[in-house]
């Protein structure tokens, strides 16, 4: 399937289905990084946190839909929400999770991938930047 295929099933995904999707990924990505080494709670939570700053911010702007879905998902406040905003728009942060994300394994990569195609789709489209920043992390 090709990526376009694949960004556009989420699409016409519904929330709930979403929501399940990317909890189900977290949960995955959270077990595998312990496995891999990041075995405080608190370090693959920052690791994965670092990663949705990242596409959170890779189209500029971030919606209430979106909003509602990193609550639903990840349990955080508006404020935390805006404070990984601020985050996720630092170029360096952005070149250096691209430089991280091809050191993982398989698994690693398909679930983080999971997550960010669940939230990019989430407001039922899917810009030039937020396909721009998945086809990045692809490349590597």
């Amino acid at each position: 399937m090709e990526l376009s295929e694949y960004l556009q099933d989420l699409v016409n995904e519904s929330y709930e289905n979403l929501v399940a999707c990317a909890c189900d990924a977290l949960v995955n990505l959270l077990d595998r990084l312990n496995q891999l080494g990041f075995n405080e709670e608190e370090n693959s939570s920052f690791v994965v946190l670092l990663y949705i700053a990242s596409s959170i911010a890779s189209d500029g702007k971030i919606t209430e839909l979106e909003k509602k879905f990193l609550k639903d998902v990840i349990k955080i406040s508006d404020e935390q929400i805006d404070i990984l905003f601020n985050l996720g728009s630092d170029p360096e942060l952005v070149q250096t999770l691209d430089n991280i994300f091809d050191l993982h394994d398989n698994e690693v990569c398909v679930n983080v991938l999971t997550i960010v195609s669940c939230l990019v789709a989430i407001d039922e489209t899917i810009n030039r930047d937020e396909l721009a920043f998945i086809e990045k992390l692809l490349a590597y």
